[in-house]
């Protein structure tokens, strides 16, 4: 008898989870991510961003730090909602290691809102040499998170002051 995850006789996908849709922004914010892919949906020339579509500049996919679950399970697709936080991605994406795979983005979120409720840029991103994310989660799966050292961050996009990186812990969680 399929369930509410197939999508076809046989075929037991589980639901995509997107942040703010079916994936609360609450239950990222303050954690490690490590940043599969995007989907850019607005262009970027030079400072200028286009115009986002259906409210969103982008969808960034992301790797949730629980292992748990399996890894088709831990992606989770996060919208990018300012143009800050596109630039931000875009840029990192540019370099050369993050093409070729020799350096890897991890991104924490940050619940920022402005004055008026809007949303503000809020995605940390900070490049490591591949295979720290490995390394970060098998601590994860040991519960040994708090005891694992990461490296220096090769270079940062860091929306605020808050200090992200250098990472220590799941800094905007009580």
């Amino acid at each position: 008898m399929p369930n509410d995850y197939s999508t076809s006789e046989g075929d037991e996908s589980p639901p995509k989870l997107i942040a703010g849709l079916n994936f609360p922004w609450e239950h990222i914010s303050g954690f490690y991510l490590r940043f599969v892919s995007m989907m850019g949906f607005a262009g970027l020339e030079g400072d200028r961003v286009g115009s986002p579509t259906l409210g969103a500049y982008g969808l960034a996919e992301m790797e949730l730090p629980n292992p748990d679950i399996s890894a088709q399970r831990r992606l989770i697709t996060v919208p990018i909602k300012t143009k800050g936080d596109y630039k931000s991605i875009c840029r990192a994406q540019l370099d050369s290691g993050v093409r070729d795979g020799s350096i890897e983005l991890v991104i924490v979120y940050e619940h920022r809102r402005g004055f008026f409720g809007g949303a503000k840029p809020g995605l940390h991103v900070a490049a490591y040499p591949a295979g720290t994310w490995e390394k970060f989660f098998d601590a994860v799966s040991h519960y040994k998170s708090q005891d694992f050292v990461w490296p220096s961050a090769l270079f940062l996009f860091q929306p605020t002051s808050t200090r992200v990186f250098p990472a220590r812990n799941n800094i905007f969680c009580e």
